[in-house]
């Protein structure tokens, strides 16, 4: 991981309301979170995708 993400995802992380946002059931604003940082893009995969297909469907 290079520097440049790892202290973006520190400040992530280091914000006030990120404990509040992480303990919620709804993972979406994580996601934002994470996709804001400028990574590979974040989805939200239901646990039925993963059993039906067996594995992480990759993406196309």
């Amino acid at each position: 991981m290079t520097s440049d993400i790892w202290n973006a995802v520190s400040q992530v992380l280091e914000q006030e309301n990120f404990s509040q946002v992480a303990s919620q059931t709804d993972r979406r604003p994580l996601i934002q979170m994470a996709n804001e940082l400028g990574g590979p893009p974040m989805r939200l995969l239901y646990s039925k995708v993963i059993d039906e297909f067996g594995r992480i469907p990759h993406r196309t």
